[in-house]
């Protein structure tokens, strides 16, 4: 099967897999192994392999088809869902991992509701996501000028929000800055 991905993008994706290790690193400092943990936006399944290499027991997820069967190809356990109409309710996942989810995802109370949905009582999220002084063209449903702009959610209690490279994680070049957001089922 040809990878899904163009040439520019495979360049992309080897870039971004630092940033993705960095963002593990710091999950497996503030909510350690082991426990089960739903991967959102998995595309070729990278952050799925680094969740389960520090311990975790993972399913990825993506809209995407063809990044599932590219990811189902490197050996990664990997389902088609969308969050917004899961259909994984009830699987009591303890930890949601997303990095540059969230702006694609709205209403974001919304998305926090479907998050609430497959947690454990005690389920934690763990989002990263641009910061971003205007919509960027194509995607993304939702921006974030500031880490003010960010409403949060009435369903948890906020753990953790800052700017992500104040946690060591290394930003996606791309965007203007990164915040971390980890909040804790109510």
């Amino acid at each position: 099967m040809e990878d899904p991905v163009s040439k520019k993008e495979e360049l992309k994706r080897k870039n971004r897999n630092p940033k993705i290790k960095s963002a593990v690193a710091t999950l497996v400092k503030i909510l350690p192994p082991p426990g089960k943990v739903l991967d959102l936006g998995v595309r070729d399944g990278f952050s799925t392999g680094e969740l389960s290499k520090a311990g975790y027991d993972v399913i990825g997820t993506d809209v995407n088809k063809k990044f599932i069967k590219y990811a189902r190809k490197k050996g990664y356990n990997v389902i088609h869902d969308d969050i917004m109409k899961t259909k994984l309710e009830g699987y009591n996942f303890d930890i949601i991992y997303g990095r540059h989810v969230l702006e694609h995802c709205a209403p974001t109370d919304e998305f926090f509701k479907q998050c609430a949905k497959v947690l454990t009582t005690a389920g934690v999220v763990f989002f990263i996501f641009p910061l971003e002084p205007k919509r960027k063209p194509g995607n993304h449903k939702v921006f974030f000028p500031t880490l003010e702009d960010f409403p949060g959610s009435e369903l948890f209690t906020e753990i953790t929000f800052c700017n992500s490279k104040d946690m060591g994680i290394i930003p996606f070049s791309d965007v203007k800055g990164e915040a971390l957001y980890i909040g804790k089922l109510k």
